[in-house]
This record gives structure tokens, C-alpha cells and sequence, in this order.
């Protein structure tokens, strides 16, 4: 009943803007939703009320930090990302799914290295996967795989393989994930400019942006005006540069704003503080409870250690 009552005070210090998710695709579903609009607070709101159940399994808590990691990446906050994808494994590895946990967090960590240009953390940890774990992945991650593969050959300037490569993520990434596209776009952007195709360059920009919109994912917009900007500035097209450097700008304000990511973590210190809360309490009444029962056993040992010694009076 404690338990019970806790967790609806908890569920009351939330903004409730959806009905209980009981579902981990409907949670995933909810938390991309909500993060291609940009409702940051709300997305950790409902991975809350969905970890905090009291049916919920270690399994569940590890999706809840997962896609707990996935809100941190859309705002940039990378030491978080990091601090989630290990609280996911943790949990994870108390299921039943430990391999597939395992094997999924190193995937995660390999992208966000990837993101934060950490090439050679992220192809340590892709070849980890790719010698022994490929078989937990998805089509999905596998793609993925495959573009940071084009890239790695990109570095090492064998444009045809990094394209060929590209090429292999472009096409199951169009089965699986269709939004996540202007990923793979971006990487040719650049790929296409150091091979001096110009109208294969200018064909993936479109198609970045008309996929980025289609999709209301307005990072990868900003990830396409990046790309553009560094290439413009390094081939000296100023006039290009500044036009791009001024639609990033506007962007960049809109999707990244340190509000956000204070937000998020002012969020995190109450959520951990309201828990700790939690267990002192159930500790503090657990502790009561031991000292009330042992003190009625003491008056019932006193009553029986009485009743004894009248007897022998009375003897």
C-alpha cells in the first residue's frame, strides 16, 4: 500500500500529457515522437512514469534508459548519453536478454563515439561486434555499421570502397529506418565533394533535407548545414559559407538551447532526489515497524516472566 501510494504522489509531480505506457514499443514509438518535436521534458516524463512502475522488470528499465539516452543525444549532451547507456546496462544485465543487451549498449557507445569524433573508441567497438556479436543486431544497426565502415575507408581516402560501402547502408536503411537517410545523405556530401562530383553532391543535399523535413527531424538538418559549412569554408566559397552559416545559426538556436539540456538535468537531480527520498522512507517505516514489533515481543516475554513468578509465589 506504501508502494503504491508513493507512486502516485511520484506520477503527480509529472506534466501528464499521455495515458500510461504499459508497452515498450509504444514507449519507444512515444519517446521519437516526442523528440522529432523537440518535447525533451516531455519524453523523460514518460520514460519516468514507465521505469518507475512497480511491475516494472529489469528489462524494462533498461529500454527506459536506453531511450533515456536517445533524448540526451537529440540535445547533444553527450556525458549523459554516456551515464544512461551505462545505467542501461546495468539493468540489462540482470534479464533474461544479457548478450543482446550487451552487444546493443556497445553499439550505442560506438555511435556516440562516432558522433563526438572519437573514430578510433568507435571502430574498436564495431570490430568487437562485427568478430563475434553481429547476430544480436538488427537491420537497422547493421547499416549503421556499415557507414561508419564507408568512413573509416573515407579517412584512409579509398573514396570507390567508402562509397561502395555508403552505397550498402543507403539501401537497408531505405527498408528499415527511412527517416535516419540523411545520415548515410550527409557522409556522401562530404564523399561526393572530395570526388569532385558536383551534381551527385548537390542530389544528396536535397535529398537530406527532403527526408529531414518529411520527417520533422530537424537535427539532421542542422547535421546536413554542418556538413556544408565546413566544405564550403575549406573550398574557400565564402559567399555559399555565410548563407549556410546563417540558416545553421537560426537552426542551431531552435534545436539547441542550453535551457534545454538544463532542463533535462535539473529534471534528472529531482527524479534521483524524489527516489532516494523513496527508499529513506520505506527504510525509516521498515526500522519503526521492526522497533514496534520487537517491543511487543519484550512486553509479552515481561507478561509470561510475571506470570512465572507468581506461580512460584503462590507455590
Amino acid at each position: 500500500m506504501i508502494k503504491f501510494i508513493l507512486s502516485l504522489l511520484f506520477l503527480c509531480c509529472y506534466e501528464v500529457s499521455f495515458a500510461m505506457i504499459n508497452d515498450v514499443k509504444e514507449l519507444e514509438d512515444s519517446v521519437y515522437k516526442l523528440n522529432n518535436s523537440l518535447n525533451f521534458i516531455k519524453s523523460r516524463n514518460i520514460i519516468n512514469d514507465y521505469i518507475n512502475r512497480q511491475e516494472a522488470t529489469a528489462l524494462d528499465k533498461y529500454y527506459g534508459y536506453l531511450f533515456t539516452s536517445y533524448t540526451y543525444k537529440r540535445v547533444y549532451d553527450y556525458d549523459n548519453v554516456f551515464v544512461f547507456l551505462d545505467k542501461a546496462l546495468k539493468e540489462g544485465r540482470g534479464s533474461t536478454k544479457k548478450n543482446y543487451v550487451e552487444t546493443n549498449i556497445r553499439y550505442q557507445k560506438a555511435l556516440a563515439y562516432f558522433d563526438i569524433q572519437d573514430y578510433e573508441e568507435s571502430e574498436k567497438l564495431m570490430n568487437e561486434i562485427k568478430d563475434r556479436q553481429l547476430k544480436y543486431l538488427n537491420k537497422e544497426a547493421i547499416s549503421r555499421i556499415y557507414m561508419q565502415e564507408a568512413y573509416i575507408y573515407y579517412l584512409k581516402e579509398d573514396y570507390k570502397t567508402s562509397e561502395l560501402y555508403y552505397n550498402k547502408a543507403e539501401k537497408m536503411m531505405k527498408q528499415v529506418s527511412i527517416c535516419d537517410l540523411p545520415m548515410v545523405y550527409g557522409k556522401k556530401i562530404e564523399l561526393y565533394n572530395k570526388m569532385n562530383d558536383t551534381i551527385k553532391q548537390k542530389e544528396m543535399v536535397r535529398l537530406s533535407m527532403m527526408y529531414a523535413d518529411s520527417c520533422g527531424i530537424q537535427k539532421y538538418k542542422l547535421y546536413t548545414y554542418d556538413i556544408l559549412k565546413i566544405i564550403y569554408k575549406n573550398n574557400k566559397d565564402y559567399v555559399n559559407y555565410m548563407k549556410v552559416a546563417e540558416d545553421w545559426d537560426v537552426l542551431r538556436h531552435k534545436v539547441f538551447e542550453k535551457e534545454k539540456i538544463n532542463q533535462l538535468r535539473e529534471m534528472e537531480v529531482k527524479y534521483e532526489t524524489r527516489i532516494k527520498d523513496e527508499i529513506i522512507k520505506d527504510w525509516k517505516k521498515g526500522k519503526e515497524m521492526k522497533r514496534e514489533y520487537i517491543s511487543e515481543d519484550d512486553d509479552e516475554e515481561d507478561q509470561e516472566e510475571l506470570n512465572n513468578n507468581m506461580e512460584e509465589d503462590n507455590n
